[in-house]
């Protein structure tokens, strides 16, 4: 009787312990880069520098002429990440999201215009930080 409560102690003690880990967020800091299609058909280089601290992540895109655009909403859990970036384009402010997912050494990601029907799909690979 004794031993099955000792045991009994020890699982309960092991389980509590799995429980409190926290489940731990993916590695997104550094600079990614990858290539965008584009309206045109085109491929675009393109690259992401993120930095995360817990769940908020934040950053900028930089974009195919260099120019780099802050990142908003930035949240990080597990595997995945979400963000947005306003654009100008051609004089008005464009809201575009952002949805990634870590699979190995790719992130795959998931970009839509605000008010699109479309998403475009696209990788992007660390390229240190």
């Amino acid at each position: 009787m004794r031993e099955e409560a000792t045991m009994r102690t020890i699982l309960t003690f092991a389980m509590a312990a799995m429980l409190a880990v926290p489940a731990l967020a993916a590695d997104f800091d550094g600079k990614w880069k990858g290539t965008m299609p584009s309206r045109d058909g085109n491929a675009r280089e393109v690259s992401f520098l993120f930095h995360s601290e817990g769940a908020a992540l934040t950053g900028n895109f930089i974009g195919p002429m260099g120019r780099e655009v802050a990142i908003s909403d930035g949240k990080i859990e597990g595997e995945a990440l979400s963000f947005s970036v306003s654009v100008d384009f051609n004089g008005s402010m464009v809201k575009i999201r952002y949805n990634g997912k870590l699979s190995g050494e790719d992130l795959t990601m998931k970009m839509q215009r605000e008010g699109a029907t479309r998403s475009v799909e696209f990788s992007l690979k660390k390229a240190g930080s």
